[in-house]
C-alpha cells in the first residue's frame, strides 16, 4: 500500500519585504497559487493543505482546490520557524480528522517556479531510499567569506583561491520543497539523520523575499520557448544563420533553440560554435516533430520560401508563426512576414517591409561610419560567407586584367570551397590580400572606399558604414533586393554570372576616378536608419 502523503503550504498574511505577498499578482496570479497547482498537478498526495492565519488567503487557498488549517495566532511572527508551524499543523490534522499520515511535504509559497517533476522526485526519493529528509537545493559554489570566531574581522571561507569549477562542491537549500517522515516530525524537526537532496536549476529556484526576486520570477514566467527554423549550406550561404544568431545574441529573454536539417552541416557548426541548443533531423517528414519537440511558444521560418501546409500544421499545433523573405504560400499563413531585403508586387497586412527590419551584427553598432577620400586606396572584394557562383575569382580576375594596383582585400567565409585557388591566383599580385573566415568583418570594410559585393545583407552591413558598392548579383531573387534598384549609393551591375569585363571595368573606373560620386553615393547610403531594425524584429516576433 503506498504511503499517505499531504502536502501543507505555510502562508502569513503579513510580509515585510512585500507587503501581502502571499495575495498578490505575480504574472496575473496570486503568488499562492503556483504551489497549490504545483502540488495538485503532481499527483503524491492524498490531500493539499494551506496553513494561513489570513482570511483573504484561506479564500484564495479554497477557490484554487486547497484545503486550509487555522494557524494559531502565536505561530503567525516573524520570528517563529517553520518547523513549529509544520509540526503543529500535522498535529491539529490529525486531531480534527483522524487521518492516517506517513510522509508530510512542505511547499514553499515563495517559490512559485517549482514544477510538478521537481516535487513528484522529492516525494519518490524520500519514500524509495526511506529517508527521514529530502530538501530542495540549488549548487552555489563560490568563493566565500565569513567572520572569524570573534565576530571581529572577515576571513576567507576556503582553504586556497582557485577558478570557480575546482573549489568543493557546495549547495543552497532552496526552500521550494522540503520532504519528510511524520515520524521525524515527533522530534521537533523535519531534519532527521538520513538527508537526501534533490537540486533544481537556478531558474526553477527563484525564492522570493523581496522587490527585485518578484521581478525576476515574473521575468522568468513570461519567458518564451523560440525556436528559429533556419539552413546553412554550401548552395544557400550562411547569411540566414548569421541573422538569426544576430538575433539570438540580442535576446536573453526568452529560450532559444536553433532546429535544422542534418545536411545544413555548415550551419551546425557554426551554431555550436556559439554554444546554441541545436536539434537535427534527416527524414524531411521529421521536421514538424521535430519542432514540436522543442515545444516552442514560436516558430521563426528563415528558410525563404514555405508552403502552405508546413505553416497549417504548425499554426494547428498552436505555435506563433513568423517568417524571413517567405514568398512562397506559406506566407498567407503566417501571423507575420519579415522582409528586408526583397520588394514585392503586392502589399500584405502581414509583411513588414524595408531597411526598418535589418538586423545588423553587433559588431556594427560600435563601428563609425568611412570617410570618403581624395583618392581611392583599398577596394573590398565580398561575396558572402559561401560565394555559390565563384564571383570572387571572376572579379579577382577582371582587376587582374585591369592591372589595377590599388590595394584590394578578397574576403572569404566558412563555406567557401575554392579558397586555394583563389588564394593562387592572387599570389603574383603583391596587391591583393585573401582573409578567409574572418570574425572581424567591419575591421576590413571599415579600411574600404568602395566594395564589389553580391546583393545579400552584406549590402546592409557596408550601406551602414556608407562604402559605395558595385553590385554583382548571386542570382535572379538577389536582383529583387531593395538596394538593388532603390538606393543611388549602389551600382547594380545585374546577374554577375552574365556581367562582361567591359561593363565591369567600365563602372568600376568611373566610380574609381570620381571622389564627387563616391561621395554622393556615400551621402545615399547614410540616409538609411538601421540601428533599431533588430528592435523592430524582435517586436513583430513577440507581439501576440
Amino acid at each position: 500500500m503506498r504511503s499517505a502523503c499531504v502536502a501543507i503550504i505555510p502562508v502569513r498574511g503579513g510580509s515585510k519585504g512585500i507587503p501581502r505577498k502571499n495575495a498578490r499578482l505575480l504574472n496575473g496570479k496570486p503568488l499562492v497559487y503556483y504551489a497549490i497547482r504545483a502540488a495538485l498537478s503532481s499527483g503524491c498526495f492524498t490531500d493539499v493543505y494551506v496553513s494561513t492565519d489570513d482570511e483573504e488567503l484561506e479564500y484564495l487557498s479554497v477557490k484554487f482546490g486547497a484545503k486550509v488549517l487555522e494557524r494559531p495566532r502565536h505561530l503567525s511572527g516573524d520570528d517563529v520557524g517553520l518547523d513549529e508551524v509544520i509540526v503543529d499543523a500535522v498535529a491539529s490534522l490529525e486531531r480534527d480528522t483522524g487521518a492516517r499520515i506517513d510522509y508530510v511535504a512542505t511547499i514553499q509559497a515563495t517559490s512559485p517556479l517549482i514544477s510538478r517533476a521537481t516535487i513528484e522526485r522529492a516525494v519518490n526519493t524520500c519514500l524509495d531510499q526511506k529517508l527521514d529528509t529530502v530538501v530542495s537545493v540549488v549548487e552555489d559554489t563560490h568563493l566565500g567569506w565569513k567572520l572569524d570566531d570573534e565576530n571581529l574581522r572577515l576571513v576567507p571561507d576556503y582553504l586556497r583561491r582557485v577558478n570557480r569549477q575546482h573549489l568543493p562542491t557546495h549547495y543552497r537549500e532552496t526552500g521550494g520543497i522540503v520532504v519528510c517522515r511524520r515520524k521525524q516530525l515527533e522530534t521537533g524537526s523535519r531534519f532527521g539523520v538520513k538527508v537526501g537532496t534533490i537540486k533544481q536549476d537556478k531558474k526553477e529556484a527563484i525564492d522570493i523575499d523581496d522587490r527585485f526576486d518578484w521581478w525576476l520570477a515574473e521575468k522568468q514566467m513570461r519567458r518564451k520557448t523560440i525556436v528559429f527554423r533556419v539552413e546553412g549550406y554550401a548552395e544557400i550561404g550562411l547569411g540566414h544563420v548569421y541573422r538569426c544568431l544576430t538575433l539570438a545574441d540580442n535576446m536573453l529573454d526568452h529560450d532559444i533553440t536553433f532546429v535544422v536539417s542534418e545536411n545544413s552541416q555548415l550551419a551546425i557548426m557554426l551554431l555550436e560554435s556559439r554554444f546554441y541548443d541545436v536539434v537535427t533531423f534527416g527524414d524531411p517528414d521529421d521536421e514538424i516533430e521535430t519542432i514540436r519537440s522543442c515545444n516552442p511558444h514560436i516558430v521563426v521560418n528563415d528558410i525563404l520560401d514555405t508552403k502552405a501546409k508546413y505553416i497549417k500544421t504548425l499554426k494547428k499545433l498552436g505555435y506563433k508563426v513568423v517568417n524571413f523573405e517567405d514568398q512562397g504560400g506559406g506566407q498567407k499563413e503566417a501571423d507575420a512576414v519579415i522582409n528586408a531585403m526583397y520588394g514585392s508586387s503586392g502589399a500584405r497586412r502581414n509583411v513588414h517591409r524595408g531597411p526598418d527590419y535589418v538586423c545588423l551584427r553587433d559588431e556594427f553598432y560600435a563601428t563609425k561610419p568611412i570617410r570618403i577620400r581624395k583618392n581611392v586606396t583599398t577596394v573590398l572584394v565580398m561575396f558572402g560567407g559561401v560565394d555559390p557562383s565563384r564571383l570572387s575569382q571572376r572579379v579577382v580576375n577582371w582587376l587582374l586584367q585591369m592591372r589595377y594596383d590599388g590595394r584590394v582585400t578578397v574576403i572569404t567565409g566558412p563555406g567557401y570551397r575554392d579558397a586555394e585557388s583563389l588564394v593562387q591566383l592572387c599570389k603574383p599580385a603583391e596587391n591583393i590580400e585573401v582573409v578567409s573566415d574572418t570574425k572581424i568583418v567591419s575591421k576590413y570594410m571599415s579600411d574600404a572606399d568602395i566594395a564589389i559585393t553580391s546583393a545579400g545583407r552584406t549590402v546592409f552591413e557596408l550601406a551602414s558604414l556608407g562604402i559605395p558598392m558595385i553590385m554583382l548579383c548571386q542570382n535572379v531573387r538577389e536582383q529583387s533586393h531593395i538596394m538593388a534598384y532603390k538606393s543611388k549609393g549602389v551600382i547594380n551591375l545585374g546577374l554577375g554570372k552574365k556581367v562582361t569585363f567591359d561593363k565591369f571595368r567600365r563602372h568600376l573606373t568611373k566610380l574609381l576616378d570620381s571622389t564627387d560620386l563616391r561621395r554622393d553615393m556615400h551621402r545615399a547610403l547614410r540616409e538609411y536608419k538601421f540601428k533599431s531594425g533588430i528592435k523592430n524584429v524582435w517586436n513583430v516576433i513577440l507581439r501576440s
